[in-house]
């Protein structure tokens, strides 16, 4: 008797699943994506949240703010949308920065083999390049770190990243006023 395994149905379609082929939409002008990364669990890593939770406060009908632990290659349909996409993320724990940092993010061109994606994580530049590939567009994009300095298990954010929260939020709208179109 010669025991062959399978793979259980339900698991092999989650995995062969392709990239959605679907054309991005463009409802809007000059739309935004604020993509937060965070855990509500961490302490300082909760500033993702923090920020998306104001930004979806504030009821702009061009702009929309996710919340992610990670940033994963799931993320490319919703990168093709917008035209501008602003990352927030928490400053590394070994980064003792004391200001929110903000840096151009830059989707480079792609060649085989020139890639490397995690199964759960990738970068911000590879998930443009992602998008570009697959999509053929790819926004403007922007990356602000936030200071933080504590990642222990809690729910409270540290003076730091409080700061940190507030100066991100201050770009963001700086931001918005300066790419939004007079019409909104």
């Amino acid at each position: 008797m010669t025991y062959t395994p399978t793979m259980p149905r339900a698991l092999s379609r989650r995995i062969a699943q392709p990239i959605s082929q679907r054309v991005p939409r463009k409802t809007c002008q000059n739309q935004f994506l604020i993509v937060c990364c965070g855990n509500e669990l961490q302490g300082d890593a909760a500033v993702g949240t923090s920020v998306a939770m104001t930004i979806s406060g504030w009821k702009l009908a061009s702009v929309r703010a996710v919340v992610v632990s990670e940033l994963t290659p799931a993320l490319i349909l919703e990168l093709s949308e917008p035209n501008y996409v602003i990352f927030i993320e928490p400053c590394a724990e070994g980064d003792r920065a004391r200001t929110a940092q903000i840096c151009p993010v830059i989707a480079q061109p792609l060649h085989s083999g020139d890639i490397y994606i995690e199964a759960n994580q990738c970068s911000a530049n590879t998930l443009l390049s992602l998008t570009r590939q697959v999509y053929g567009t790819c926004p403007q994009s922007w990356q602000i770190k936030i200071p933080t300095e504590d990642f222990r298990f809690a729910r409270r954010l540290s003076a730091t990243a409080q700061t940190g929260i507030d100066q991100a939020l201050k770009t963001i709208t700086q931001f918005l006023r300066t790419y939004q179109s007079p019409q909104e």
